[in-house]
C-alpha cells in the first residue's frame, strides 16, 4: 500500500516538474517573428519595432529583483559597449531591455550599479502581468530572444559566447552560420 502512494507520489511530483518546465518555456522559437508593439521607453520617447530597418534586437527581459539577471547584465554591459566601440557610425546591433518591476527605484538603483547605459529601456511595473510581458508570453526571466532585421527570431535564451561571436561577425556575411 506504502509503496503504490509513494509511486503515485512521484508520478504527481514528475508531471508536475515537466509542466513547470514546459509553462515556463518561451513562447517564441527559433523563426518565428515576434509582434512589434508600439511602446514607451522609460525616457518617455515612442519606440516600435518596425521602425529598426537594418538591424539586429536583443530583447532583454529583465528585472532588479532577479539574481540571475544582475549578474548576467555585466556581461550584456561589455558586450554592448565592445561593439559600439568598433561600431560607432550605423550600428547594426541594439539592446532592448525590458524590466518587469516591483519598484521604479530599484530598477533606478540596479540600472546604476550594472553600468546600464543604452537608452532602450522600458520600465513595466506590472511584473509578468504587463501586456508586453502578455505579448511575448514572459513567464521566466531572463529571457532573451535575438532578433533579425525581419523582426524573426534568431536565437532563444543565447549564451553570452554565443551572441559574443555572433554580435563580432554581424557585418560579415556568415551570419546564418552563427545561428544555426
Amino acid at each position: 500500500m506504502i509503496s503504490k502512494l509513494l509511486n503515485i507520489a512521484l508520478i504527481i511530483l514528475i508531471a508536475g516538474l515537466v509542466g513547470n518546465y514546459i509553462y515556463k518555456l518561451p513562447k517564441f522559437s527559433k523563426g518565428n517573428e515576434v509582434p512589434a508593439p508600439k511602446i514607451v521607453l522609460k525616457d518617455g520617447t515612442k519606440f516600435n519595432l518596425d521602425s529598426l530597418e537594418n538591424r539586429y534586437v536583443l530583447l532583454h527581459f529583465w528585472g532588479s529583483w532577479c539574481a540571475t539577471c544582475r549578474r548576467k547584465n555585466p556581461e550584456l554591459v561589455s558586450l554592448y559597449k565592445s561593439y559600439l566601440e568598433k561600431n560607432t557610425t550605423d550600428p547594426k546591433f541594439m539592446i532592448l531591455s525590458i524590466a518587469l518591476e516591483k519598484s521604479l527605484e530599484q530598477y533606478e538603483t540596479a540600472v546604476a550599479m550594472d553600468s546600464i547605459f543604452w537608452n532602450t529601456q522600458v520600465v513595466e511595473k506590472e511584473l509578468f502581468k504587463s501586456d508586453i510581458a502578455k505579448l511575448y508570453g514572459i513567464r521566466e526571466i531572463p529571457t532573451t530572444y535575438l532578433l533579425g532585421p525581419d523582426k524573426k527570431v534568431l536565437m532563444v535564451n543565447p549564451k553570452i559566447s554565443k551572441l559574443k561571436h555572433f554580435v563580432q561577425n554581424i557585418d560579415s556575411t556568415s551570419i546564418q552560420g552563427q545561428i544555426d
